[in-house]
């Protein structure tokens, strides 16, 4: 749909944020943050493989991210 609205006339109005839309979205960053500490707090208590996994998750979420960022300017020019 454009933002002329499909036949030209009036712009479309925008669509209402529901949470049943973003349900996946929002459970997941829930469940990640849980897993995420608990992988702290074993790694503070000494755990040296959740330290690895840690130091995984967040280069690949680095990377994830600044690849986003870099295909967008490249999209862009």
């Amino acid at each position: 749909m454009t933002e002329a609205g499909e036949h030209g006339g009036e712009p479309a109005a925008p669509e209402r944020w529901r949470l049943w839309d973003h349900i996946g979205m929002i459970s997941g960053t829930i469940l990640g943050l849980i897993a995420l500490a608990f992988l702290v707090i074993v790694s503070l208590g000494g755990g040296p493989g959740a330290t690895g996994v840690i130091i995984v998750i967040v280069a690949g979420v680095a990377l994830i991210y600044f690849g986003g960022r870099m295909h967008g300017l490249r999209s862009r020019s």
